[in-house]
């Protein structure tokens, strides 16, 4: 049997869990096997890096007393590098038998880690091209996930320590007098990694009738996706990671006591270098009450990383979900290696070309090449952030038949 080009072939990656973090160099092998000669005109390897965010909803439109309903599509792109490397160049002929080609590429330290949720996705490919003298080519593409390595100790304010106060007056009693609930709540600091156990202080001072219940601690992650055209933002219902009960607090009493609360076994998702979705971490609180008073609640946003702040750790740290990480230790982001490799830019056009013969979806149309674009690394902020997006062209624009910006749908979410 004869196999032209890259139609039998594989993309092997060196690192065999095919996870590795912002800035680690990727490197890998392309092997395939000929039953004859070919001449080809050129063998090239296109590394790709990008958000997608993508979701529909329904709008209301009334015309003459008639309602209709028509769907609103939302969506954004960001790219975080989209890079061409010739690995072989031509007219070359190559003899029957197997053929190997080797590879390496610097992930941008930048590059935020790997993501998939309900509206929006960051992915990372690789994706090998063999052209031939007649425009035709052949392509093999192999996926491979980021993580963006946080550490804790370079993150600004961190170890402020984090305090919640709740306060009720309450008039359940005989003589229906004001009395006062107080419960205080205070961690040492606001950044902690996957396994660790938060320590947690409550004061309360209890000088009512009214019984709290229980303390209600919850660890949510909450979602954010950002569309650029039209312009929108879309919140999903937050996810409950872990929960813990504390309590009761019995009337006419003071109590203090520390507990610890462990931080659930995740890949904390960075996300800061990503315009378009945010992930953040919360420990929502709930004061239940007996009787007539109300529950209180409240929160504060919680910082996840991979590297836990010094202070936090007696000897050494390891990660729980260790075996989902690259095998090599984070790259040193003050002495990360400049790899010199012979690059091209390619195309960012956000969509595939319609029409084109491609077997995957490329994100550059054949023979163009405009500017690289990697993004310039971000200082890592703790909360939600609302990036100041601008629509431009290639996205889709207004063409007459579209509804007014004022007429899209409100935002399921205003910004936090």
């Amino acid at each position: 049997m004869t196999f032209m080009g890259f139609k039998a072939g594989t993309i092997t990656l060196d690192e065999p869990r095919l996870i590795y973090y912002s800035g680690q160099v990727l490197s890998g092998t392309i092997q395939f096997e000929l039953g004859d000669q070919l001449t080809f005109t050129d063998i090239k390897v296109v590394y790709i890096g990008q958000a997608i965010v993508k979701w529909p909803e329904n709008e209301v439109q009334k015309y003459s007393g008639t309602s209709r309903v028509r769907q609103i599509d939302f969506s954004g792109r960001d790219v975080y590098f989209s890079t061409e490397q010739s690995l072989c160049g031509g007219p070359t002929t190559l003899p029957a038998g197997s053929h190997s080609f080797k590879f390496s590429y610097q992930i941008p330290p930048s590059a935020p880690s790997s993501f998939k949720g309900s509206k929006g996705s960051i992915n990372y490919r690789i994706v090998a091209v063999m052209e031939y003298q007649d425009m035709k080519r052949d392509e093999l593409s192999a996926d491979f996930e980021v993580v963006a390595p946080l550490d804790l100790n370079t993150v600004q304010d961190i170890k402020k320590p984090i305090v919640l106060e709740f306060e009720d007056v309450s008039s359940c009693n005989c003589f229906c007098q004001d009395s006062v609930i107080s419960v205080k709540i205070v961690l040492p600091v606001s950044g902690y990694c996957p396994g660790q156990m938060m320590q947690i202080k409550i004061d309360s001072k209890n000088d009512s009738s009214v019984e709290v219940r229980k303390i209600v601690f919850q660890f949510v992650k909450r979602e954010r996706y950002h569309s650029q055209q039209p312009k929108s933002t879309y919140t999903p219902p937050e996810e409950i990671l872990e929960t813990l009960v504390q309590g009761p607090i019995l009337a006419n009493t003071k109590r203090s006591f520390t507990f610890q609360m462990r931080v659930p076994d995740i890949i904390a998702y960075n996300l800061e270098a990503c315009n378009i979705i945010d992930v953040a971490y919360f420990l929502k609180v709930k004061v239940k009450m007996s009787g007539c008073a109300e529950d209180l609640e409240d929160e504060c946003e919680l910082c996840i990383g991979l590297i836990p702040l010094k202070e936090t750790v007696e000897g050494t740290y390891i990660h729980p979900l260790s075996y989902l990480l690259p095998k090599a230790a984070p790259p040193n982001p003050n002495n990360i290696p400049n790899i010199p490799i012979q690059l091209q830019n390619v195309n960012q056009t956000p969509y595939p070309q319609s029409g084109s013969s491609s077997k995957i979806q490329m994100p550059f149309p054949q023979g163009y090449k405009p500017q690289n674009v990697m993004n310039s690394p971000v200082p890592y902020e703790i909360g939600f952030k609302v990036p100041d997006i601008v629509v431009e062209p290639p996205y889709p624009v207004n063409d007459g038949n579209m509804p007014q910006a004022n007429n899209f749908p409100t935002p399921s979410a205003p910004p936090m």
